[in-house]
């Protein structure tokens, strides 16, 4: 049997907007500064990153429902969700950056134009004081059920041209 990758191809529109519609890729709401003024910004910042990470779980997991896909067999198959999750969850799937793999498991993604970096600079960074982007991936990861790493190479905030990562799946559990 010929496995079939993940990809675009393999969700219908509805299904896609659908996901978009239920998971939007936003900013927090405004709880996040109303938490900071009465607990403080480390407080603040740990809830809404855990928030996004538990949001991005459940959003991995309505992606592999729409798929038909229970658990994850390979790292491959890993990849290709992953993959498909940045295509997906990102602003109207407006995704403008490059991914690309490589064949020891590695799934290297540079984003140049991200929507919440560019409303976080809008707005100062008064929301929050870190991005979500990470705890975003590991939201995926944790639906997936693999052990990856997931090294941050590069992040616009601290003056690199794109924010860059690389995931690596190094077990399907």
């Amino acid at each position: 049997m010929i496995a079939t990758r993940l990809n675009m191809d393999s969700l219908t529109e509805g299904q896609v907007a659908a996901l978009r519609q239920r998971f939007p890729y936003q900013l927090p709401a405004e709880w996040v500064g109303r938490l900071a003024a009465s607990d403080g910004w480390q407080a603040a910042n740990l809830q809404f990153l855990e928030a996004e990470r538990k949001r991005s779980t459940a959003a991995m997991r309505h992606l592999m429902d729409e798929l038909g896909v229970e658990r994850v067999d390979s790292r491959e198959e890993a990849l290709d969700l992953m993959e498909l999750a940045f295509r997906v969850f990102t602003s109207n799937g407006d995704f403008t950056g490059t991914i690309d793999r490589a064949p020891d498991g590695v799934l290297r993604v540079e984003v140049q134009r991200c929507p919440v970096y560019q409303a976080l600079e809008d707005a100062g960074w008064r929301t929050v004081t870190a991005c979500p982007s990470w705890y975003r991936r590991r939201g995926w990861l944790d639906a997936l059920g693999v052990h990856a790493t997931d090294s941050l190479l590069g992040e616009k905030k601290w003056g690199d041209v794109a924010c860059v990562s690389e995931i690596q799946i190094q077990q399907v559990a």
